[in-house]
């Protein structure tokens, strides 16, 4: 539940003052019902900001994420942190 309100937290500041396109990359084969849910609840509380998602490999996302293609990227954890983005921590296990 937690991850669930962390990443509507993080759609909520995205979007904010962009437009009404958030573009999300996705880790491709992640299945969770928390990403659904946050996406549902995010679109329910702002209805004129369209969601669009790409799933790729952790190499693609961070390219597209590099090239400004996305705003947002769930990913796992490949590379060290970088102080150019804001690097949120979901679920540690």
């Amino acid at each position: 539940m937690a991850d669930h309100d962390n990443i509507v937290r993080e759609l909520q500041k995205i979007s904010g003052d962009h437009g009404e396109l958030l573009k999300v990359g996705l880790l491709k084969g992640y299945s969770g019902k928390e990403f659904n849910s946050a996406v549902s609840e995010f679109t329910v509380q702002y209805p004129d900001v369209t969601v669009e998602v790409t799933h790729g490999n952790h190499d693609a996302l961070y390219a597209l994420l590099r090239n400004g293609e996305l705003d947002i990227v769930l990913n796992d954890q490949r590379r060290a942190f970088s102080d150019e983005y804001v690097n949120i921590v979901l679920d540690i296990r």
